[in-house]
């Protein structure tokens, strides 16, 4: 379903509205193939048929020719789908409270490694993608996988808007480590906070 939201620069083809039912998310796909699973071939009853010499040389040819797509389109989609449901399941806590700054940060070297697989495959799977998040918003598929940097930023927006002294940035690397099990140097915060008040400046 190519769909274009109000600050998306490009179209992207949407697989899915997510939805948090119990903890778990749950997903209601826009085309009928997903709903439907993978393509189930029955290759005994293939090779009864084609003993049986009711195909011609051109029609066995063909036969290949699908048999060898449909297996490709069952690839496909079985990692797309992978992809989509490994993303859901660690970035829950941000679908079910909607706060960025819930974010889990995913780089796509950490979930290529998580999937068993090359992160060009999962650059390749994500491109163009998008889904629909349990509030309405569609989103593309690769902002599921916020880099590190990027979640630090939104934890600290919220907290430096909160009431009270102003903490270091040892305390915050600390907090970080402690309430979001985020590691990073007393040098990344430094930059993360400066890039948090240009912002709220500009």
């Amino acid at each position: 379903m190519p769909a274009r939201e109000p600050g998306m620069s490009q179209s992207y083809s949407c697989l899915a509205r997510i939805s948090i039912e119990d903890g778990e998310p749950t997903y209601e796909f826009f085309q009928p193939y997903w709903a439907r699973g993978l393509y189930q071939v029955r290759y005994d009853l293939l090779e009864e048929w084609k003993r049986g010499g009711r195909l011609e040389a051109q029609e066995r040819r063909r036969l290949r020719h699908l048999l060898k797509r449909i297996e490709i389109v069952n690839l496909r989609q079985n990692t797309l789908f992978r992809i989509l449901e490994s993303l859901t399941r660690l970035q829950t806590d941000y679908m079910g409270t909607r706060r960025e700054d819930r974010k889990r940060p995913i780089s796509l070297r950490m979930l290529a490694r998580r999937l068993q697989l090359a992160p060009s495959t999962v650059s390749r799977a994500v491109s163009g993608r998008s889904i629909r998040l349990p509030w309405g918003k569609e989103v593309p598929l690769i902002t599921m996988m916020p880099g590190r940097r990027n979640v630090v930023r939104e934890v600290l927006m919220r907290w430096l808007s909160e009431p009270g002294p102003r903490p270091t940035d040892i305390e915050l690397a600390h907090r970080l480590r402690h309430e979001y099990g985020i590691q990073v140097s007393r040098r990344t915060v430094n930059a993360a906070r400066h890039e948090v008040t240009r912002a709220a400046k500009a």
